[in-house]
Formats: structure tokens, C-alpha cells, sequence
């Protein structure tokens, strides 16, 4: 997840430290990082290195607990 300013990345978390190897059931994965008023703008995205398959399903963005509708 990126969290973007006017002209700056303020600040930047991936999920490395809960990376998943070989066949897993459904778990919750989960990045946090605190926003302040300045950001701009949210990106975030999942990925997959190597071969194989990965779901991802039921994402959910909130803010301060709250889920975002748009």
C-alpha cells in the first residue's frame, strides 16, 4: 500500500512479512498505516511472485475502521 502526497509518496508498507509458500487455505492478510491529512490519494494492489495461482478475494479498504464506499 501507498500512501501518496502532492508530489510525494508518504509512505510505503507491503505484506513481505506475512508471505505465503506452498498450498494455504483462506487466511486474512492485513497492511496498516496511519493517514494523515496530506495524502492525496491511496494505492494499493496484490501480487504474486513466481508460478502457480493466488485468489484474492473480499478486499476491504477502511479508514479509521470505517469501510470506504467509493
Amino acid at each position: 500500500m501507498q500512501l501518496n502526497g502532492v508530489d510525494a509518496i508518504i509512505a510505503d508498507k507491503n505484506s513481505d512479512d506475512q508471505s505465503v509458500k506452498g498450498n494455504s487455505g483462506w487466511k486474512q492478510y492485513a497492511i496498516e498505516l496511519p493517514v494523515s491529512g496530506n495524502v492525496q490519494s491511496v494505492a494499493f494492489g496484490c501480487k504474486m511472485i513466481g508460478t502457480g495461482k493466488a485468489w484474492f478475494g473480499d478486499l476491504e479498504v477502511l479508514i479509521d475502521g470505517v469501510p470506504v464506499q467509493e
